[in-house]
């Protein structure tokens, strides 16, 4: 009995190894779940489905609407200021490396000795997006996400091609991904974002607790006050 026993186990680990069970597929994650897992560090694999200009679209949209909402909208332009920096300097780090991808693609046939010159040369000579301009009237109304939100839609088509056809985290032998580098360009978006979104509820908060002590005169003198320093750009 002992021996059938041990017969039938080894014929089962046998079966086992030439019919392994199929690997388990990662999970897969909207792209607002894929924002909320990167705020947290978790791990996120961006490909093919990333669209740059949703998520520009999502993370500044809501503050944009928030701040326009506010008696003082001025009041934020710094933070506001600091987001578009960031959208900027975002979409021009994603701009380069798409600029290196066409230009590894162009000198292919370059001797490799040379190759990486050339590469450097193309990427230098190739468009860079202008900064976006925002006014004091576009917080006010809101349009500084929609600005934003189109500055980076140049650019989403090509990110989202790159990334469906880029060597994904974990096989780059030891260089960082291009979905790592996406994933890096963006925190840099989200750190403004957080910022910005800490002063609104600062604010809002404050303003409450000020209302419900009976003390509104002085609260809106206290907004104008801040309105102006932010305009002069200094932080109260």
């Amino acid at each position: 009995m002992t021996t059938r026993t041990r017969s039938l186990t080894a014929l089962d680990a046998a079966r086992a190894r030439r019919n392994p069970r199929p690997a388990t597929p990662p999970p897969t994650y909207s792209q607002a779940e894929q924002r909320e897992r990167r705020r947290k560090h978790l791990p996120v694999t961006y490909d093919g489905r990333f669209d740059l200009t949703e998520e520009i679209r999502a993370i500044v949209g809501p503050l944009a609407d928030r701040v326009a909402a506010d008696p003082h909208p001025l009041t934020f332009a710094v933070q506001v200021d600091d987001v578009v920096v960031a959208v900027a300097g975002s979409v021009r780090t994603l701009a380069v490396l798409l600029a290196e991808r066409q230009a590894r693609r162009r000198t292919a046939s370059v001797p490799v000795s040379h190759r990486g010159a050339a590469v450097r040369a193309m990427v230098a000579l190739a468009d860079k997006p202008a900064d976006p301009e925002i006014t004091d009237d576009d917080i006010r109304s809101g349009q500084c996400a929609v600005i934003l939100t189109e500055h980076a839609a140049t650019y989403s088509t090509d990110l989202a091609d790159y990334l469906a056809h880029a060597v994904p985290p974990g096989q780059t032998r030891g260089l960082l991904s291009m979905s790592e580098q996406t994933e890096d360009a963006l925190r840099e978006i989200d750190t403004a974002a957080t910022n910005l979104a800490r002063r609104l509820s600062y604010v809002e908060n404050l303003r409450e607790q000020t209302n419900g002590t009976g003390t509104g005169t002085s609260s809106t003198e206290a907004d104008r006050a801040r309105e102006t320093l932010a305009s002069l750009g200094i932080t109260p």
